[in-house]
């Protein structure tokens, strides 16, 4: 999830959430993409963007357990806007010129909600856990893509999703159908999200993905810093220094992860988005000795296969 975090992941975001952020970078490529691929750079390049993910997932579940989430979000959102700064000084403020405005402010609202429910989850549950559960948002949107999209959808598809769904809620529901505070909060950010990019695909028919992703995380900027007063907790000068790094390690990712869509195919860098597996449940066992339990490695192996076969169709039928 990572997440939010998988960030807003054009926009990385929300957190920090692991499949959601290659299915916006791939949802706006840039103009050219495909036309003199770089397989290899472009491997690297989100190879790259997955560690920096894992730097900032990991930066959140660290000062979580210190501090408010709302107060982790605005830390977040504002360090995020540093990476922006040399496209928009490069562009003379071009990149960030809207044709809808309105629009595009509205779907900045849903950013904050998303980092919210994503980041929350990361302080309950083990990383490798919310991870997993976000891997469901390139599904989701999959689905979402049919009645706001108007994407066309074959038969082989759709049970990929309704398999892929099944694997969400084996990572989600390990007792019954008892739901833990954090597997709602991960889900709940996982929809959120999934509709935040959906809604990011549409506009970028007229904005760009630049765009979108600055503003979104000024916004939550905004809401987060109003709710500042009912949640601060001063940190300390290394705290202060991890907020910055979390913020800015998004951001870096963000640019890898756009970069690499930019070299190599969908369907070739797709499979690589998957790292953010081992890298959180590397990271979850080297600093909080957490380990996935079983039901975890099984909807982790569902839901994966089933992302992977949607890639597969969607790069042989030439749908979207």
């Amino acid at each position: 999830m990572t997440a939010p975090d998988r960030s807003d992941t054009a926009a990385a975001e929300a957190a920090a959430t692991a499949g959601a952020p290659a299915a916006e970078a791939a949802a706006s490529p840039a103009p050219g993409a495909g036309a003199g691929d770089s397989v290899g750079a472009g491997i690297v390049s989100i190879v790259l963007a997955t560690l920096f993910f894992g730097v900032m997932d990991a930066s959140i579940k660290w000062l979580s357990e210190s501090y408010p989430v709302p107060q982790v979000t605005f830390f977040r959102a504002l360090f995020g806007l540093v990476p922006f700064l040399p496209i928009i000084l490069g562009t003379g403020g071009g990149a960030l010129r809207l044709n809808r405005p309105v629009p595009v402010l509205l779907r900045s609202l849903l950013a904050p909600a998303a980092m919210l429910c994503i980041f929350g989850s990361f302080s309950l549950l083990p990383l490798a856990e919310a991870t997993t559960i976000a891997f469901g948002a390139p599904i989701l949107m999959a689905a979402l893509g049919v009645p706001l999209l108007g994407e066309r959808v074959g038969w082989r598809r759709w049970t990929a999703i309704l398999v892929g769904f099944v694997g969400v809620l084996i990572a989600a529901r390990p007792n019954g159908m008892t739901l833990s505070a954090g597997a709602a909060l991960a889900l709940g950010g996982m929809v959120l999200y999934s509709l935040l990019m959906v809604w990011g695909r549409l506009l970028t028919r007229t904005d760009s993905a630049t765009g979108l992703s600055f503003y979104a995380m000024l916004t939550t900027t905004a809401i987060m810093a109003c709710a500042l007063p009912w949640f601060w907790v001063t940190p300390t000068w290394a705290d202060l220094g991890i907020m910055a790094m979390m913020g800015m390690s998004g951001g870096v990712a963000v640019y890898f992860l756009t970069r690499a869509f930019q070299l190599a195919p969908v369907a070739v860098l797709s499979p690589f988005d998957y790292l953010n597996l081992p890298v959180a449940t590397f990271t979850g066992w080297l600093i909080w000795r957490e380990l996935p339990a079983e039901h975890v490695w099984w909807g982790a192996a569902v839901i994966i296969a089933s992302g992977l076969f949607i890639v597969y169709r969607e790069n042989r039928t030439g749908r979207a």
